[in-house]
C-alpha cells in the first residue's frame, strides 16, 4: 500500500529548528478516487507564508503488517473442563 502523505517543512531561522511535518495522509486508493482533496490541501498550505517547502510524498508501507495491529489476533487461552 502506498500512503500519499502531505509533509511541510516550516521555514527556518537556524538549521534544524523545525522537523517535517505531516499534514495530511490518504490511501492510495483514497487517493485514486479523489486526489483533488490532497491537491487543494496543498494549495492552502502552499498559500501560508511559514512554509519553505509543502510536497505531496509516496511512502509504501505493508498492509499486512498494518491490518495486524488494527486487528490483532485473539487467541484463546488453554484450559479444560473439570
Amino acid at each position: 500500500m502506498i500512503l500519499k502523505i502531505l509533509m511541510g517543512q516550516r521555514i527556518e531561522g537556524y538549521p534544524g529548528e523545525h522537523a517535517p511535518e505531516a499534514l495530511e495522509v490518504m490511501t492510495e486508493y483514497d487517493y485514486d478516487e479523489n486526489s483533488a482533496w490532497l491537491h487543494d490541501k496543498m494549495d492552502a498550505q502552499l498559500k501560508e507564508k511559514h512554509w519553505e517547502s509543502v510536497k505531496i510524498i509516496d511512502v509504501k508501507v505493508s498492509q499486512d503488517k498494518i491490518l495486524e495491529i488494527l486487528r490483532p489476533s485473539h487467541k484463546p487461552l488453554d484450559g479444560e473442563i473439570k
